[in-house]
């Protein structure tokens, strides 16, 4: 991260210039503002082939679908989920091929908001397709003289370009006709290229910041399968019904660990800080707790409830058990916001027996493939939600391991989980100084050195 700062505060300077109003804002009066279609950018409206086209091996053409984009603007060219059609000449003529440069944006979705939401710029084709073919979800723009690919990139990924992209959307729909008359500020080609080349080594850093994560998530998961498998410098081992074990471990139910389970309040709750802060499903993630988003409701509840009775405490788990069927069985340690807080009804509150684990271990236990292969095996499916019950789960097998040892188990993940913190907290900061420089450099209210 140091260095981009460093590389961004060579190039960065004040600006003296003379502005000019557009709908937008103020831009440089140097700058042009102008839509799409005025020689702008050719615009491609992709074409879906027909069922009847599409075959699952890779031998064909590849097709790139909205799916394939990912929140940091990127490809995966390795989703088979998208598939293929016959690498035939008569199929190719009506679809549409995918270039380098190419700036690939939502055009249909299921709602209108999510129309130009995701975004991502071609800057190579993987060799080991023949062709590559997008469908008609999606939209490219082609760069012409005046812009670049990557400018148009940057500019559509930002606020403004996306509050742009849907002032022209009908119907959950963003038409070719309809996107020539998208307007954008456009600088001169080698301010283009300053200003995207900063933001450019920003996103590089983020993605080193992301494959650090993946890295050490990766160890985790195999460290984690090995300490619930062989434990801590044992030698001797014995075949048990959650596999095999440290002869000094037992197997036994969960709920040998377990205190009590409890679901929460179900209520209309609200964004609208009304009194108590209510964790849901949304607040557990990757196995820990994330309070970026609350929901609220009333202490004295109108319908009679006694929400004391659900005010949670440090060190409580919560174990999603109501949910979509990737949801289910997802747990964090419920740690001290400042303030009370309960939980929805779609939560297990899980209060361990102190005696016998610790908050720490039995999370990680939950989060572990052992004990969510078992949590998929009890989950009922449902057209809308599926769940499970609590007898279910107290029911399901797991290693039972003596206090000490726990510790050490718990020691071993928590400095794993420490540095995937730092690495994430990094990206974090990296995220907010490129939405800073996005704002400032995309419309020109901090200007770049052009030698």
């Amino acid at each position: 991260m140091k260095a981009s700062v460093s590389f961004c505060k060579n190039l960065v300077m004040n600006s003296r210039s003379a502005y000019k109003e557009t709908k937008i804002g103020q831009i440089p009066s140097e700058w042009e503002f102008a839509s799409l279609g005025d020689n702008i950018a050719t615009i491609v409206q992709g074409k879906t082939p027909k069922r009847n086209q599409y075959h699952s091996t890779d031998t064909g053409y590849k097709i790139i679908k909205f799916r394939d984009i990912t929140n940091s603007g990127l490809i995966q060219w390795n989703n088979e989920e998208s598939g293929f059609v016959e690498n035939d000449a008569e199929v190719s003529k009506s679809l549409r091929e995918l270039q380098v440069d190419d700036v690939l944006l939502t055009a249909t979705a299921h709602s209108s908001d999510q129309i130009g939401k995701k975004l991502a710029i071609v800057k190579a084709l993987p060799s080991k397709y023949i062709r590559i073919f997008f469908v008609g979800e999606l939209i490219a723009l082609r760069a012409l003289d005046k812009t670049m690919a990557s400018w148009l990139f940057y500019w559509f990924s930002s606020k403004r370009g996306y509050e742009s992209i849907q002032n022209e959307v009908r119907e959950k729909h963003l038409i070719v006709s309809k996107a020539t008359n998208i307007k954008l500020p456009i600088p001169p080609i080698a301010e283009q290229k300053k200003i995207t080349s900063m933001l450019s080594t920003v996103d590089q850093s983020i993605q080193k910041c992301d494959e650090m994560v993946a890295k050490t998530q990766l160890l985790k998961k195999g460290l984690t399968r090995q300490l619930f498998s062989r434990g801590i410098k044992h030698t001797r081992f014995k075949q048990t019904g959650v596999g095999e074990i440290p002869e000094e471990w037992e197997a036994g139910p969960i709920r040998s660990y377990i205190e009590s389970m409890k679901s929460g309040l179900s209520r209309r709750i609200t964004s609208e800080d009304i009194g108590l802060p209510v964790l849901t499903s949304t607040n557990v993630k990757d196995s820990q707790l994330d309070i970026g988003e609350l929901k609220y409701w009333y202490r004295d509840d109108p319908q009679g409830a006694d929400t004391s009775n659900y005010i949670l405490q440090p060190g409580d788990l919560l174990l999603n058990f109501i949910n979509s069927i990737h949801q289910i069985g997802k747990c964090c340690v419920f740690e001290d916001i400042g303030r009370d807080a309960i939980y929805t009804t779609n939560l297990f509150r899980i209060v361990v027996n102190q005696e016998k684990t610790s908050s720490k271990f039995l999370n990680y236990l939950i989060n572990h493939n052992l004990v969510q292969k078992q949590v998929k095996r009890i989950t009922k499916p449902a057209i809308n939600q599926a769940s499970f019950t609590k007898p279910d789960f107290e029911s399901i097998e797991v290693p039972l391991v003596s206090f000490e040892e726990q510790q050490e188990i718990a020691s071993v993940l928590s400095t794993i989980d420490e540095k995937t913190g730092r690495e994430r907290q990094e990206k974090e900061a990296l995220t907010r100084l490129k939405k800073g420089l996005m704002d400032d450099l995309l419309t020109g209210k901090v200007r770049v050195k052009v030698t």
